[in-house]
Order: C-alpha cells, then structure tokens, then sequence
C-alpha cells in the first residue's frame, strides 16, 4: 500500500501556497491596472507636458517655415547678383577693349593714332 500512495501522490499536484503565488505576481513588475497614483502622477505630468511640448513643436514649425521662406529670398537675390555680375563683366571686357579705348580717346581727347606721314624717324 506504501507504493500505490507514492505512486498517488506523484500523479497528483501539491498545492501552492497563496502567499507564495502572491509574491511572484508582485515581483514580475508594474501591471496596467497597477497603482492609482503612479497613473495620477503619469497623467498630470503629461497633462502639463503635452501643452508644452505643443507649443515647442508650433514655434519650431514656425522658425523653420521662417528660415525656409528667408532662404528662398537669399537664393532670388544670389541670381540677381549672379546675372548683375556676368553682365558687369561683360561690359567690362567692352570697355577696356583697344577698340573702345580708341574710340573714347578720339571723341574726349581728340587723340588718333598718328598716320604714317606724320611720323618723322630722325
């Protein structure tokens, strides 16, 4: 009879103690329904910190359409000064040309390059 209540008691499961069972659950760590004033502390720090950060995206989005709105006017004036430039060279190649320098100096000086018979060789 010795081995058939052996044999019993290793087929069926020993009760766990309640204390026991308790304690795990504890252990395994905070649970969703878990203590009311963690969740009150957790929901008035988001209830001041969700305006604030609110407010810091909006003024962030605003500096950045700021920024945005800035350079696209800095890149029109770079073309401008790009062609204002290019075409300020181009009339500077025009003006100190040996042609133009010519001209000028024969309309306000009234100087000309002297012709073969005026040059006198001694």
């Amino acid at each position: 009879m010795n081995s058939y209540h052996s044999h019993l008691q290793s087929c069926f499961r020993q009760k766990v103690d309640a204390h026991f069972s308790q304690h795990l659950r504890k252990q395994r760590g905070i649970s969703w329904s878990g203590d009311r004033r963690l969740w009150l502390a957790l929901g008035k720090t988001l209830f001041v910190l969700t305006p604030l950060l609110l407010l810091l995206h909006l003024w962030l989005v605003s500096r950045c359409a700021g920024l945005d709105d800035r350079l696209q006017v800095q890149g029109k004036v770079r073309q401008q000064l790009v062609s204002e430039h290019v075409n300020l060279r181009v009339k500077k190649q025009q003006v100190s040309s040996p042609e133009r320098v010519r001209l000028v100096a024969a309309e306000r000086l009234a100087l000309h390059v002297p012709g073969k018979e005026q040059v006198k060789h001694f």
